[in-house]
């Protein structure tokens, strides 16, 4: 998903001695702005960067604040971006079209303001903001390992087809599970099997990059999903990985020689991307995530292009065993 930090507020003002004097004061209240001239301009940068809070102005600048408003739950809705709370700014002539509009801003201030008026403003918007984002975190984790759900893994989907198709980027994903997990359920119980995969979604969490993300998929495997990663990033981030998985100590009776390896599939691709192709891509990827449902007894890869007929696998398969480096 995108890159977060609460203190990120969107300055959307075209009047350039206006915006520098709301971001000094936002400066003084801790928080960090970020300002833009123009509402399109704005809208590409909300695709890369996650901003809490957004300041809008109603002046046009290809469009008005309001469309703008428009565009942007729109997009929302489909899970293309990710919520923020909007504030317009306007004159006192737009203070009835701003009034008459209910699908946009959550809130507006007029022209001129005082400091005090807009920080209550601000930090007022940025409680519920947080509020909503706890709700969102309810509906898109897995509450015993914080890792993202079914749901939460369509959207990461879209968000990383959007911004790799954007960079022609390279997008990696991997569906991993134990080795013989079927036969480690039977013999160690499934709630200890439970309880050593919860261990490994600690440890994904605290070592994968900020903007990878984590998931447990409704078949209860471990998905890798990893922008800006090729297939020699996706082996390399893999194999340390499993080394972790190797080694692991489980101070249960029956476990000490019991040996946790994973086994698995990974994709590097090749995002080749329109605006118009971002959701069949993302599907595509959806797709070959699910229909993982077998694996060898190794992890094993392969790498191509995505675009909107498809992936297109090139090249011979990469495996790579347990605790040792990638073979052609």
């Amino acid at each position: 998903m995108a890159s977060y930090t609460e203190e990120n507020i969107m300055v959307l003002e075209p009047d350039r001695d206006r915006a520098l004097e709301i971001a000094e004061d936002l400066n003084l209240w801790g928080l960090k702005p970020c300002i833009y001239a123009s509402h399109f301009r704005a809208l590409g940068r909300m695709e890369e960067k996650r901003f809490p809070l957004v300041l809008a102005s109603m002046e046009y600048t290809g469009i008005d604040g309001l469309e703008f408003c428009r565009i942007l739950r729109k997009r929302q809705q489909l899970g293309q971006l990710d919520f923020a709370y909007i504030i317009l700014m306007g004159e006192n002539q737009h203070r009835t079209r701003i009034c008459a509009s209910f699908d946009g801003a959550d809130d507006f201030i007029i022209y001129p303001f005082l400091r005090c008026e807009l920080k209550w403003r601000v930090l007022s918007g940025l409680s519920r903001y947080r509020h909503h984002e706890k709700l969102q975190t309810s509906s898109m984790y897995d509450p015993a390992t914080l890792a993202l759900n079914e749901k939460g893994l369509k959207k990461a989907l879209y968000q990383e087809v959007n911004r790799m198709g954007r960079k022609k980027g390279f997008l990696s994903a991997a569906v991993l599970d134990f080795k013989n997990r079927e036969w480690m359920e039977v013999s160690l119980g499934t709630g200890l099997c439970t309880q050593v995969k919860e261990e490994v979604f600690r440890f994904l969490k605290e070592k994968l990059r900020n903007y990878d993300q984590l998931v447990r998929t409704d078949q209860d495997r471990i998905c890798i999903i990893s922008g800006e990663n090729d297939i020699d990033g996706i082996t390399g981030m893999l194999k340390r990985i499993s080394a972790f998985i190797a080694e692991m100590e489980v101070n249960e009776p029956g476990t000490r020689d019991f040996d946790f390896s994973l086994a698995g599939s990974f994709l590097s691709v090749s995002v080749h991307s329109t605006y118009a192709d971002i959701t069949a891509c993302a599907e595509h990827v959806h797709d070959w995530i699910r229909s993982r449902d077998s694996f060898s007894d190794a992890v094993t890869g392969y790498s191509g292009t995505l675009d909107e007929n498809g992936i297109h696998v090139d090249g011979e398969p990469v495996r790579m065993h347990p605790g040792s480096g990638a073979e052609d």
